[in-house]
């Protein structure tokens, strides 16, 4: 399976997708240990696909998340927002987002972003590459 980080609808021509800047800020940030726990969700999830013991799928909802099995703290408050599309002929995993939560509360922001994106996708809107002005 392939896996793609994404671009807003509504920004395709953004230089980066989604994902890369918000590493990129939780770097600016120094925030090195959130930035190390995401990636490697990211790192086992592309090692084991679907059977990856870090993705769960979001209930009620066309979502997955990449969680740890750890609880409580910045290693377990890390996740990674994803679905599952149809690309080219071949089922693909589009990364959305990120968040680092400091307490149980799920960002809400995070969760219609990946919406929209997912929904886009499934409209046949190329969210996977940049578009080129």
């Amino acid at each position: 399976m392939r896996i793609y980080p994404t671009r807003h609808p509504d920004r395709l021509d953004a230089e980066r997708p989604i994902l890369v800047e918000e590493f990129r800020q939780l770097e600016r940030e120094g925030r090195a240990d959130a930035l190390g726990q995401l990636i490697e969700l990211v790192a086992d999830f592309s090692r084991n696909g679907r059977a990856s013991p870090v993705l769960r799928a979001l209930t009620g909802s066309p979502l997955f998340e990449l969680k740890p099995n750890a609880r409580g703290g910045v290693k377990g408050g890390c996740r990674v927002y994803l679905f599952f599309v149809t690309f080219e002929g071949q089922e693909v995993a589009g990364l959305v987002n990120c968040e680092v939560k400091d307490d149980a509360r799920t960002a809400m922001q995070k969760l219609e972003t990946a919406l929209a994106v997912f929904v886009a996708a499934r409209r046949g809107i190329n969210v996977f590459r940049r578009k080129v002005p």
